[in-house]
């Protein structure tokens, strides 16, 4: 029973001790043109083709509609790229497709309203 336990502890502890870790998968790193491309090749280089497709797709996206929304700010083009780097940097593919996914659900929304309006 006392063995049990320990491989019960043991379990356990290897389960907060991942959870704290996080999962291992790479992330994106704007800080610069080489580290961009260096941590986005590290990134589709552990996705499967349609997972590179989706991720592709959603780092597309999540620049593009962040571009929409602040074309009217004022910023300059350096000044947008700059906050839309810095809303990727650190993130997994997961995370950005996921992102991407919440932002085309905004717009969906949007658009939905739009009609109902009219």
């Amino acid at each position: 029973m006392n063995v049990f336990f320990r491989l019960i502890a043991v379990a356990f502890i290897g389960v907060i001790l991942s959870a704290c870790g996080g999962n291992g998968e790479p992330t994106m790193d704007t800080t610069d043109d080489e580290s961009v491309e260096a941590s986005y090749s590290e990134i589709i280089a552990h996705l499967s083709d349609e997972e590179r497709d989706q991720f592709d797709e959603a780092l597309g996206n999540v620049y593009m509609m962040g571009a929409l929304e602040r074309m009217e700010s004022g910023m300059s083009e350096d000044e947008i790229m700059d906050e839309l780097n810095d809303e990727v940097h650190g993130k997994t593919a997961s995370e950005i497709i996921a992102k991407a996914e919440e932002s085309e659900a905004v717009i969906r929304d949007r658009m939905q309203e739009m009609q109902e309006a009219q």
